[in-house]
């Protein structure tokens, strides 16, 4: 059975939450490793120091990776934040840590976070053709580089005649340690380290409390 492309795509637009804002962007491919029969994704599991490169200045963050969870933390203009994801549970899991708060978002319901985080899309591919499942997308391996001491496989994505991203791939992950787009924004992880990860690192810290987008709405069309 060939890998799976897990693409993982994080947009949390502003948001009024308790009369702060909270803004937060990402987009990150992660390539895992072959499952078994069942399907069920198999791949060593890490973490990483995460460095997300955009026009308006570098952010650093933290990459926690299981084959069945991901938690990625990082600063925003609310404070710490959390973006925890269970693939098999199709949930992203929102955790504000100033506030002690969580957001959920079931990518099978609608809510009104239904614009926020959205599902891992998991899809076959070839693993000598990472583009594969990217339509309209042709890509090319253009050599193998070490970067942040990993071994890569260095390949460009084009779409429409135009170079669209770069991307270092790790031979033995099979995971984008590097990605540079087109507009120079992209981002990096260093500092890998392989290991089991703990359990609590995917859990709900114990005492905080679930954020109800849908109830405070209903409570402001109360008030009005």
């Amino acid at each position: 059975m060939p890998p799976l492309y897990v693409e993982v795509q994080y947009q949390y637009p502003k948001e009024n939450l308790v009369k702060k804002r909270l803004a937060l962007s990402f987009t990150l491919h992660l390539l895992l490793s072959a499952a078994a029969a069942t399907a069920q994704v198999s791949s060593p599991e890490y973490s990483a120091d995460m460095i997300m490169h955009s026009q308006h200045g570098d952010t650093n963050g933290k990459f926690f990776f299981s084959p069945a969870k991901t938690r990625m933390d990082m600063q925003t203009q609310g404070g710490s934040v959390s973006t925890i994801t269970d693939v098999p549970a199709k949930k992203v899991y929102l955790v504000m840590h100033e506030r002690h708060m969580y957001m959920e978002h079931n990518v099978n319901q609608a809510g009104p976070v239904s614009r926020g985080p959205k599902p891992p899309e998991v899809r076959q591919f070839d693993p000598a053709n990472p583009c594969a499942s990217r339509e309209g997308t042709t890509c090319k391996k253009v050599g193998s580089e070490t970067i942040n001491g990993r071994s890569c496989d260095k390949w460009e994505f084009t779409k429409d005649g135009k170079l669209e991203e770069t991307e270092w791939i790790d031979r033995k992950l099979h995971t984008p340690v590097k990605a540079v787009r087109a507009d120079g924004s992209g981002f990096e992880l260093q500092n890998l380290k392989e290991g089991p990860q703990p359990v609590s690192v995917f859990a709900i810290p114990s005492g905080y409390q679930k954020f109800d987008m849908g109830n405070m709405m209903r409570g402001m069309g109360k008030d009005q």
